[in-house]
Parts: structure tokens; C-alpha cells; sequence
């Protein structure tokens, strides 16, 4: 009996997969501690006393189970056993591990409230080959796990990928089969038909960002750039300066923070959404758990979003002892752990996008002004877009950008360009430093190298958002801009 699907998903695997090779993929969310463990055992009948070799059945957690009667070849009508220590035994190196569906890509992940996750036996030379987080495909021979069960008690079985092969992704890896030569193409002809109005055509993508919320554009255009990021790079140290920004959305309620944060998780390649109100400490980053005696290390939000983005909404929800765990996983991209007698470094490449409302409303970048004009407009946008919902297809404009192109784009320039900035935009960049320096009633403190970092993350984002390879004095002015704009 044949399959048609060769690569089901970790949801998808039922009883009729027990015993086949499958190719799986999945994040590593729970990662166990290495043992050995016996592979056979030694047991001799207490009548005759024969011995004979049991092997240990890995599938179903147990050790060996000796046989109904005596397996000499001479007859003896022994059935009484017992577990005899061998004077060389043979052991291999064993882990446990728990992978979880996607987390977005293009394989998505499910929809459904909570992911599937399935239980990886590894062995010998696969062991410590995965840490937390990380995407992994593997191939596996699923099997059946029965665990003990007492009287007037259900039985219960769990399936187990036994793997026998496995592969450690790369971040870029899970995003480079979103775009294919022919889209790639149809990029550099719209940016060539565009040429003479580069920010025109700038304008069109970004009316493709979050197109529910009426105007926004300065914010819209820094939620994008914080998606395609800048061009990380190695010190003379050898270290890793990084090149995802961070960006806090601060404004009044009711003015659309949330819808730009679920838009963010939704167009990255890679995303997970959360909240301050219900996220802890060990939620955000890792956490220590203990199950059936073993301690082993579960991975949180920011671990699982590495190399992509983590979304947070009501940030000054999190509190104060909380949110001081995250700083090194946001400016190292590193999250050290040493709990449980673990001590190892988790990846956290990821972008932070949170969202709050401002403290005592003296915040004002997203106040809800009374304008009479404005509010016109808005009305006039909310009504047309509930329209368009009853309306025919055919009567409905052609969108320049859709969801998935959109998806598609920002995906394909972060991969593809590494822009160097120009000795133009360098000296802009450098006079505007120096400028907030000098500044008078501005906090010198506040002022650090990490500003002009940020304007160097932001001018190469916007350098990818043009489709170029190089950023100019005028991707530096737009960083500029932003800077402003947000203090």
C-alpha cells in the first residue's frame, strides 16, 4: 500500500503512518538532556541457567521483555528470569526531543489555537545536534509509544517519530522558496517601469501595508522597514552586530497599534504573536521543565521567532523584572540560559515590534485629534471598504500589491540585497550624530553609538525597500526623518 503525500505535516500524522519512513519539518520547542542507554540486555533462566541477549525496545520508553520460556535450543521448561549484569554492555547515545509545526513560512503552520507537536527519539551520532528553536527537517519512522496503565484505566498510546536522519535549517532557508525566478523578474520590471518616480512606486507598496487603516503613512513606513531590516556584520572582534531594528508603536487606543502588529505577523516570513498581559518571563525567553524526572529546556517566544519577527502587544504590560530579561535577547540577538544544571546560548535573531498606549497620554505620534476633515476621510475609507465587500468582482480596482506579493517582496529583498552605504549618506549620517550630541536640553546619555547604529539599520532598510543594492544620501535623509518624526 502506497501514500500520495510524502512529507506530511506533524498534524497530519495518524495510525496509518506507524511504521513508514516520513520526511517531517518543525521547530524544536523542548529539548532533552543526552543519556546513554542500554541497547541490550543479559538475562538467564534461573532453571538452566542459559543466557541470551534481550534488545531494549526504544520505541515504547521499556526495557527488554524476556520471552514466555526458556529460548535454549535443549529443552527446559524454565519460565523464571533474571537480569544479569554483563561484563562489557552495549550502550548508545540517546535524546528526546519535541518539534512543533512551522512557525509561518510558507509551510504556515496550522491555524487551529494550538500547534501540534510530535515527539523525536534520537541516537548515536544525531545526539546534540538540535537546540532550542531551531528549524529542523528530519526523516522518521513513526511508531506506536504504549505507556502503562492500571486497572479500569484507558490505555493510552502515543506516536513517536524515531529519526534516522536530520537536517538543521538555516533561518534564511525556510523564506528562499517564497520567491521564484519569474516573481523575482516581475520586481525588477516594476521598479524599472518606475524608475523616473522611485517614491511613487515606494507609495504603492506601502498602500499595501495594513490597507484597513486610513493614512498612518509615517508609521506604516517604519513597520516595514523594521520587517526588511538592516545588513547584519562581523566586529574586529569577531562578534555580531546586528542588523534587525526594534520598533514601540506608542499611541492612543482605538488608533490601530494591534492591526499593525497582526499585519506584521502576518506578511514576515516568520512571526509569533503574544501579549504582555499574559506572557512571563520564561514565556518570552526559556523555560526549565521537568518531565518524567528529566529536566529540559523549552523554548519561548523570542527563541522561537529567530530569524524573524516577535510581536508583543500591551508592552507596558510586561513587567519591570520581566522585561529586563529580554534586553540581551533584543541587543546581543543571544539569550544565555543556566537553569536546571543547563548552561547553554540560544539564537535570538529576531525583530521586536511592540505596541502601548502612552503613559498619562503625553505621547501624542498616534493622538486621536478632533478634525472634522479628517475624521471625513476616515469615515469615507471604513465605508468604502465595507462596500467592497458586497461588491461584484469584476467592479473592484485591481490591487497593485496584494497580501501574498507583498509577503513575497519583503521576503526576496532581504535575502537578495546587502546594501553599502555612500560616502554621502555617511557624512549625513554622521553630521545628524554629532548634531543630537550638541544638542541643547537633549539628555547626552540618552545619545549613544546605538543611535547612529539605528539610522544605519534604517538606511539600509530603505536602500532594500528601493530595490537597490546601494544606499544613497537619500535613504539616509528618510532615516533621518523617521528618527525625528518618532522623538
Amino acid at each position: 500500500e502506497t501514500y500520495p503525500e510524502l512529507a506530511p505535516g506533524i498534524g497530519s500524522i495518524r495510525t496509518r503512518h506507524v511504521n513508514r519512513m516520513w520526511c517531517v519539518e518543525g521547530v524544536a520547542v523542548r529539548v532533552g538532556s543526552a543519556k546513554s542507554l542500554e541497547a541490550e540486555q543479559v538475562f538467564e533462566c534461573v532453571k538452566c541457567g542459559h543466557q541470551f541477549l534481550i534488545p531494549v525496545n526504544v520505541e515504547e520508553g521499556s526495557g527488554g521483555e524476556p520471552p514466555p520460556a526458556c529460548p535454549r535450543t535443549k529443552p527446559c521448561k524454565g519460565k523464571s528470569f533474571r537480569s544479569v549484569p554483563a561484563a562489557r554492555r552495549m550502550v548508545r547515545d540517546y535524546q528526546e526531543i519535541r518539534i512543533q509545526e512551522p512557525v509561518g513560512g510558507p509551510a504556515g503552520g496550522s491555524a487551529r489555537a494550538a500547534p501540534r507537536a510530535l515527539l523525536i527519539v534520537l541516537e548515536d551520532d544525531l545526539v546534540d545536534k538540535v537546540q532550542a528553536g531551531d528549524d529542523v527537517k528530519m526523516a522518521v519512522v513513526v511508531r506506536r509509544r504504549w505507556y502503562k496503565c492500571a486497572r479500569e484505566q484507558r490505555c493510552e498510546v502515543e506516536l513517536v517519530g524515531h529519526c534516522v536522519s536530520l537536517h538543521v535549517k538555516q533561518k534564511q532557508q525556510t523564506v528562499e522558496r517564497i520567491v521564484d525566478d519569474v516573481e523575482s523578474a516581475a520586481f525588477a520590471a516594476f521598479w524599472r517601469e518606475h524608475e523616473s518616480k522611485p517614491f511613487y512606486a515606494r507609495d504603492m507598496i506601502l498602500r499595501a501595508m495594513c490597507p484597513q487603516l486610513f493614512g498612518m503613512a509615517t508609521p506604516k513606513l517604519a513597520l516595514m522597514l523594521a520587517l526588511i531590516g538592516g545588513v547584519p556584520r562581523r566586529d574586529s572582534s569577531g562578534g555580531r552586530v546586528r542588523g534587525e531594528s526594534h520598533i514601540l508603536l506608542v499611541g492612543d487606543p482605538g488608533m490601530g497599534k494591534s492591526q499593525l502588529l497582526k499585519y506584521a505577523a502576518a506578511v514576515a516570513p516568520r512571526a509569533i504573536m503574544t501579549t504582555g498581559m499574559g506572557s512571563s518571563a520564561a514565556g518570552l525567553t526559556v523555560a526549565a521543565t521537568k518531565e518524567s524526572g528529566e529536566w529540559a529546556l523549552e523554548a519561548g517566544a523570542l527563541v522561537l521567532a529567530d530569524g524573524g519577527v516577535c510581536c508583543i502587544d500591551e508592552f507596558d504590560s510586561i513587567r519591570e523584572a520581566e522585561r529586563a530579561t529580554i534586553h540581551e535577547a533584543m541587543e546581543q540577538q543571544t539569550l544565555s540560559v543556566a537553569k536546571a544544571g543547563m548552561v547553554t546560548t540560544l539564537r535570538t535573531r529576531t525583530t521586536v515590534i511592540g505596541a502601548t498606549n502612552p503613559k498619562g497620554g503625553q505621547f501624542d505620534m498616534g493622538s486621536n485629534d478632533r478634525k472634522p476633515s479628517w475624521d471625513r476621510a476616515v469615515s469615507a475609507h471604513i465605508l468604502e471598504t465595507h462596500a467592497r465587500l458586497g461588491a461584484i468582482e469584476d467592479d473592484l480596482p485591481v490591487a497593485a500589491w496584494p497580501f501574498d506579493r507583498l509577503r513575497r517582496y519583503i521576503a526576496h529583498v532581504k535575502n537578495v540585497f546587502q546594501p553599502q552605504l555612500t560616502s554621502d549618506a555617511e557624512r549625513l549620517l554622521t553630521a545628524y550624530y554629532q548634531a543630537q550630541r550638541r544638542l541643547e536640553g537633549r539628555s547626552v546619555a540618552r545619545t549613544t553609538i546605538r543611535m547612529l547604529e539605528s539610522l544605519i539599520r534604517l538606511t539600509q532598510a530603505h536602500a532594500r525597500l528601493m530595490y537597490r543594492d546601494v544606499a544613497t544620501r537619500l535613504d539616509a535623509t528618510v532615516a533621518v526623518c523617521l528618527v525625528e518624526a518618532s522623538m
